[in-house]
């Protein structure tokens, strides 16, 4: 456009316009830049990697099914799922400890007396017979939390494959359009020419 408004052939209509154009391509691909490096970060923490660990993304040829098992084999490092884990390990230590428990505990017992000129001892063992009362209520709140934990860990496990698999079929359908715009490259650049 510079070229023909130097040869006296258009006007700065044109050259305004493919001003305009170039700067909006500009924009964009600054913009898809930022989205990229914005999806990494989210990628990146959803996976529990570390912010620092680079990420090497492949070409689109080399991207295969496989791929998306690796990616599903790194869910149980996402940060919700791993306090899912550690929740369901503290639940199962409670109601282990609760159980133990429900368990009477013997006492000894032991006592020395002076009166006057006697003295005597008497010792004892106490044993406590639980007819009632066995910690049912502990124990019974102890395996509720296991089932709520479980419950929960299984409900982020399926919630976070179903984000993987969303976020795989938009991969798959970002990597057939960047295919359909590279197979027409020669077009464009005619064009633009």
């Amino acid at each position: 456009a510079e070229v023909r408004r130097q040869a006296g052939l258009t006007g700065d209509a044109d050259l305004a316009l493919a001003r305009a154009v170039r700067a909006d391509g500009l924009a964009r691909l600054q913009a898809a830049l930022g989205q990229e490096g914005s999806l990494l970060a989210e990628l990146r923490g959803r996976l529990g990697l570390a912010p620092e660990r680079p990420l090497v993304i492949t070409p689109a040829t080399v991207v295969a099914e496989r791929t998306l098992d690796e990616l599903r084999r790194t869910l149980v490092r996402r940060p919700d799922l791993v306090r899912a884990e550690q929740m369901l390990a503290a639940a199962e230590s409670d109601r282990a400890l609760q159980g133990r428990l429900a368990v009477p505990v013997p006492r000894v017992t032991g006592e020395l007396v002076q009166e006057a000129d006697d003295r005597y001892g008497r010792v004892g063992l106490e044993v406590p017979v639980p007819l009632f009362q066995r910690n049912q209520t502990a124990r019974a709140i102890g395996d509720a939390r296991i089932l709520t934990a479980e419950s929960e860990r299984r409900a982020l496990l399926a919630t976070a494959e179903a984000e993987l698999r969303a976020a795989w079929a938009r991969f798959q359908a970002a990597v057939a359009a960047s295919a359909a715009l590279e197979a027409a490259r020669t077009d464009i650049d005619e064009a633009e020419r």
